[in-house]
């Protein structure tokens, strides 16, 4: 039998970033001082997930558009 001592060993290391994929601890570290205000008030880890991975499709999404249509009008 394994004994509980309290400890919970799913996330490992330390920081803000516990147990999040690699593609959003890039995301993370690039955050600037408002947004990691805002990443700070989430009290879940999957809320923080959802943030980041927001964060991450907005990004990836003007990057395609910057490269393959560079004269499109966007809507808004």
């Amino acid at each position: 039998m394994s004994e509980n001592n309290g400890n919970n060993n799913t996330n490992e290391g330390t920081g803000n970033d516990n147990g999040l994929p690699s593609h959003l601890k890039n995301v993370h570290e690039s955050l600037n001082r408002r947004q990691k205000e805002i990443y700070s008030r989430f009290n879940t880890l999957d809320l923080k997930i959802g943030y980041l991975e927001g964060i991450y499709e907005e990004r990836r999404k003007s990057f395609c558009r910057r490269i393959f249509f560079p004269m499109k009008p966007y809507r808004k």
